[in-house]
């Protein structure tokens, strides 16, 4: 009795170790489609962050040239005091002082979202590099459940194959 217990011990852990990898390979297939997704996405967020940081060196030239425009005219000692003393040119210049305050508050804001930008990809960046580990791991694991499962088909076999005098006496006992 024990000799049939342990075929059918052995016969269970091979069915197991199949389970297993037939379990990993959906597994890892699906991991594969994420993982070509995640590189799709961190591609497009690199490309997006690009953009980005264009727009925003494009932002501080062009507020940078409307800083030079303004402040040189309002250092010229004509203008400065017809800035001062015209009720036209003082709107004119409060105007001007608006606006090149909301080019820096943009220009803060577009910087702000460049930096979250570049730390959302380093955040995909690091993900995805887990992700790849996992991948690893998970094919390993696989590998070492198709080598236990042929181990244990193999055992089996050979197990039936030295026991087979015995076992034909087991199945074929008759109750009289």
């Amino acid at each position: 009795m024990g000799k049939v217990i342990t075929l059918l011990f052995t016969i269970l852990l091979a069915i197991a170790s199949l389970t297993g990898y037939f379990y990993l390979t959906n597994d890892i297939t699906a991991g594969r489609e994420q993982i070509a997704k995640g590189k799709e996405q961190l591609a497009q967020g690199e490309k997006k962050l690009a953009e980005g940081k264009a727009r925003l060196r494009h932002g501080k030239q062009r507020l940078g040239e409307a800083r030079n425009v303004f402040g040189t005219a309002s250092s010229l000692p004509v203008m400065g005091l017809a800035l001062a003393t015209l009720p036209i040119t003082s709107v004119a210049y409060i105007a001007g002082n608006q606006q090149i305050a909301q080019g820096e508050q943009q220009v803060a804001e577009g910087a702000a979202r460049v930096k979250a930008g570049e730390v959302q990809l380093q955040a995909g960046k690091l993900k995805l590099g887990q992700g790849e580990q996992s991948m690893q791991l998970a094919n390993k694991i696989r590998l070492a459940c198709a080598l236990s499962a042929a181990f244990f088909i193999l055992l089996t076999i050979a197990l039936l194959f030295y026991w087979r005098k015995s076992m034909m006496k087991i199945f074929t006992r008759t109750n009289t």
